[in-house]
């Protein structure tokens, strides 16, 4: 399936206030603008402002050139090309395959090589809601350092984040790369997939809800572990002090057979009441000492918050996701994928 089939999939035929019937690809090109036109409408009602992201879209449709509409293959009428209106593009988005959408995506970004760490995380789009149905929430694997997203998938109405991890990280080829993610996703069975399955390494964050993971890591005295490279030649304002890895398989370690060493490290407040006060953070990795030193491990758990940083940060802050009210059908997503791959081109 191409790029236009998949934002085209379900396109709606002629209706009598849009007589135009536009094809896949003219929606596709239309549907990733709101990313390049996100500013206030205040001339319209509040209830269409709620949805300004869809009438950007048709106002920035409605500014193209001849050339422009013809190289998106609009509609024609009387010899001149017809940009595809704001109800039409809304009702492709809705109608759309979102899920085929992200594969493609996906494909993309593969071609770019395998990445040697990705961040996983969720996303709720909060303004997709309504008073009977819940916000979509989508799941996405960014490279650590960049805003490259290598896969999106949605998480279930009726489920979690912890299942869809598998859907997500299932296309990738993982062969060496290390995959770091929250403390809800240090789970037995995610870190056996991610080893025995996908050939990867991970770093998970253990905290309340391994209560004897977390205990066990940190009763392990200082000697247990490797020697620290202190600071790691950091600026003394950032986060991480020190980081250690034991280099051996521990029992203690609740069940997660394929891990092979407890990470310990010291994190400093920057700002705030808390300034200056050290923080303990532990974690577990699969990755023992010949394949990570404590810098590169402390450098992945900076390098995490990536995805939160610079993507999430961005559709929030930047491009107003959260205060979107689309909510009907696919658009939400598509509009999220649509943003995730403007930012992986930045």
């Amino acid at each position: 399936m191409t790029f236009s089939t998949a934002v085209g999939a379900g396109h709606s035929a002629p209706q009598s206030h849009d007589p135009f019937s536009h094809p896949a690809g003219c929606a596709s090109t239309a549907g990733y603008s709101p990313c390049l036109c996100h500013h206030p409408h205040h001339r319209v009602s509040r209830y269409r402002r709620r949805l300004h992201q869809l009438l950007a879209i048709g106002e920035w449709a409605a500014g193209l050139t001849q050339d422009q509409l013809a190289t998106v293959q609009a509609a024609r009428f009387k010899g001149r090309y017809i940009p595809p209106s704001e109800s039409a593009i809304r009702r492709a988005l809705q109608r759309s395959d979102a899920a085929a959408l992200d594969r493609i995506l996906t494909h993309w970004m593969a071609e770019y090589g395998s990445p040697k760490a990705i961040a996983c995380d969720g996303k709720t789009l909060r303004g997709s809601g309504s008073e009977t149905t819940k916000p979509r929430h989508l799941v996405a694997a960014v490279v650590h350092g960049s805003t490259r997203i290598v896969a999106q998938t949605a998480v279930d109405q009726k489920s979690h984040e912890i299942p869809a991890m598998y859907p997500l990280l299932e296309p990738l080829e993982l062969t060496g790369t290390l995959v770091t993610a929250d403390a809800l996703h240090t789970q037995t069975d995610l870190a056996t997939y991610l080893v025995e399955d996908k050939q990867a390494d991970y770093l998970f964050i253990a905290q309340g809800n391994q209560p004897t993971l977390e205990a066990d890591i940190r009763a392990l005295q200082p000697e247990d572990f490797s020697p620290s490279d202190g600071n790691l030649g950091q600026r003394p304002w950032t986060h991480c002090a020190s980081c250690f890895a034991h280099p051996h398989h521990l029992e203690c370690l609740s069940g997660v057979s394929a891990c092979s060493a407890g990470v310990s490290m010291r994190t400093h407040h920057h700002g705030g009441q808390n300034r200056g006060n050290p923080i303990h953070i532990v974690g577990v990795t699969s990755c023992d000492a010949n394949r990570a030193t404590p810098a590169d491990l402390l450098a992945a758990v900076r390098q995490h918050w990536t995805i939160e940083n610079q993507v999430h940060w961005t559709r929030d802050v930047t491009w107003k996701e959260d205060a979107s009210h689309v909510r009907t059908g696919s658009a939400p997503r598509m509009l999220a994928s649509f943003r995730n791959m403007v930012l992986s081109w930045l």
